[in-house]
């Protein structure tokens, strides 16, 4: 929670400059939140997939914290990235859940596209975060030849939950495309 405490201060403070150097009034976009809007937010955030998401990263942190000192002392350095990965990875995986389900219910989102759209694209990004700590958990697992009924094996199966059920409530994410812009 403190890394995503001071990821979010960061951001914020980033905004706010960004806003002040292009003359943004950020009160004045904050009054025009209709009280519509903030159940919106709440309704999603409460949704059992972006809780079940919270709740493996605050699980998942715990766990590595308590491990990082064993692994440090034996584990090689594929072990000890995966546990980096693994602590950074899993603070972005409900944030994008969430942002995708509101995309998938706000009336303000553009839905042009069945899935060349917000709601898509971050469904897509959660799903290949997903990919990338069952990785890591797979090297986690391995070095430490965990039990089938161990907590690193526990965590990982609650990740693939979750992946399977982003993938059940939005089943095309995966065919969203990253459009660049040319240089």
């Amino acid at each position: 929670m403190d890394v995503v405490s001071g990821s979010l201060d960061r951001t914020l403070r980033l905004v706010r400059a960004y806003a002040e150097s292009e003359a943004i009034d950020l009160d004045a976009i904050t009054e025009t939140v209709t009280t519509e809007e903030v159940p919106l937010r709440d309704t999603v955030y409460e949704d059992p997939l972006v809780v079940a998401a919270r709740e493996y990263a605050i699980e998942s942190g715990k766990l590595l914290d308590a491990l990082e000192p064993q692994l440090a002392i034996r584990a090689k350095v594929d072990v000890r990235d995966a546990v980096d990965s693994l602590q950074w990875l899993a603070t972005m995986i409900a944030p994008k859940i969430c942002r995708a389900l509101t995309g998938l219910i706000d009336p303000l989102s553009p839905a042009e596209h069945p899935t060349q759209n917000d709601a898509h694209g971050s469904a897509k990004t959660a799903r290949l975060i997903i990919g990338d700590s069952l990785t890591a958990w797979r090297v986690v697992n391995e070095f430490g030849r965990a039990a089938p009924d161990s907590p690193t094996r526990a965590l990982a199966a609650m990740l693939e939950q979750i992946d399977q059920e982003l993938g059940e409530r939005i089943p095309r994410a995966m065919e969203f495309v990253r459009l660049t812009c040319p240089q």
